[in-house]
């Protein structure tokens, strides 16, 4: 009967960035164990091994065995501990430890799955000029962990300041898979018209949140990218001269002014009008283009009808670039057709997004 061994984790997912014991079971079978065998162990790039706390980890190990009898059982308890990169996504982190047994000539891989505690994603948010950096730390794990000391540094030189908006001491951060933590930061860019991508690193020490070991440093690069406002839109229902409420089924007037606010090489723009078809109907053309220079206003009045009473959101209006159509200079393949790109969020900021207008009831007759 042969020598096996097996690797044991327990019932607990083992997690990146988080130190484990697992434990190597060696059943003798019908064999001896000689005093002084030598068990080694090898691990991919990433993940590293050690046999107490006070060692130095290492992605090579190699174990002593005592001498077994047969039909003898040892288990030889081990520390793991994979590295946590970069998670925006939550897919789990593979490795392998390679083992080698003196009794057996070919190697056995032991393969390992890891999932990430947490992950991390930002999103740029925008308040007229202001911009911020919104980053979320979500857990994934039921284990909670602490968070602390939160940093978001730009890693090239760029035009902005990076101001944080989040509790300097005194607040506990907690995740876990039922709780998440929001961290946010204000871009304060200088009024240079260029703006060059900012390259950031977001950093944050974590450790187990009921066992008092040392904090672990997780880092993430994000990112940013057209963060300046180049475009206020802002749009309003008024009833029609004569009238004083917006009436159902009565025309009103919609009011909408685009205002360039930061120089762009993009001066034509092409406005459409998205209506919820139960709440609106739009009794002109829902969609044209307009060429606003810097610190110019544009202004379009369109005739809307409200379908139904109550507190209205108001249509939304959606700006794109509109790239004009090009002649070729040698007429064989005639002209291009023009056509429309999408702005990135934050250059186009909508003052009226989720305003409301009162409708009042249809006239009775």
């Amino acid at each position: 009967m042969p020598i096996t061994t097996r690797l044991i984790k327990g019932e607990q997912d083992l997690l990146a960035g988080l130190a484990q014991t697992l434990v190597i079971n060696i059943h003798t079978g019908s064999r001896h164990i000689s005093q002084n065998s030598v068990l080694r162990l090898h691990t991919t790039m990433g993940l590293t091994l050690q046999l107490t706390e006070s060692d130095t980890p290492s992605r090579q190990l190699d174990i002593a065995l005592p001498a077994a009898a047969p039909f003898k059982t040892l288990e030889l308890p081990i520390i793991v501990f994979a590295q946590l990169p970069p998670t925006r996504d939550g897919s789990p982190i593979e490795h392998v430890i390679g083992m080698r047994c003196p009794w057996a000539e070919e190697e056995k891989p032991l393969l390992l799955q890891f999932q990430p505690p947490f992950l991390t994603t930002s999103r740029l948010h925008t308040a007229f000029l202001h911009k911020f950096i919104h980053i979320s730390v979500v857990g994934l794990s039921p284990q909670p962990l602490r968070l602390q000391e939160p940093q978001l540094v730009a890693t090239s030189t760029c035009p902005v300041q990076l101001v944080s908006h989040n509790p300097v001491s005194g607040q506990h951060l907690v995740v876990n898979a039922e709780k998440r933590v929001a961290l946010m930061w204000e871009l304060q860019p200088d009024d240079s018209p260029s703006t060059p991508t900012i390259h950031t690193e977001f950093s944050i020490q974590y450790r187990p949140l009921h066992l008092s070991r040392p904090f672990v440093t997780y880092r993430c690069p994000f990112d940013i990218i057209n963060y300046k406002t180049l475009f206020v839109v802002e749009a309003r229902v008024e009833p029609t001269k004569g009238s004083e409420f917006c009436r159902a089924s009565t025309v009103c007037h919609l009011h909408i002014c685009v205002q360039r606010v930061c120089a762009s090489s993009d001066t034509s723009l092409m406005y459409e009008v998205l209506a919820d078809q139960t709440m609106w109907a739009i009794c002109a053309k829902t969609a044209g283009v307009i060429s606003v220079e810097t610190g110019e206003r544009q202004s379009v009045t369109l005739d809307v009808m409200p379908l139904i009473n109550g507190y209205l959101p108001l249509p939304l209006v959606r700006l794109s670039k509109y790239i004009p159509a090009v002649s070729s200079t040698r007429g064989l393949q005639g002209d291009s057709h023009p056509r429309l790109e999408p702005f990135s969020p934050g250059q186009v900021y909508n003052g009226s997004k989720g305003s409301q207008v009162h409708v009042i009831a249809a006239a009775t007759t």
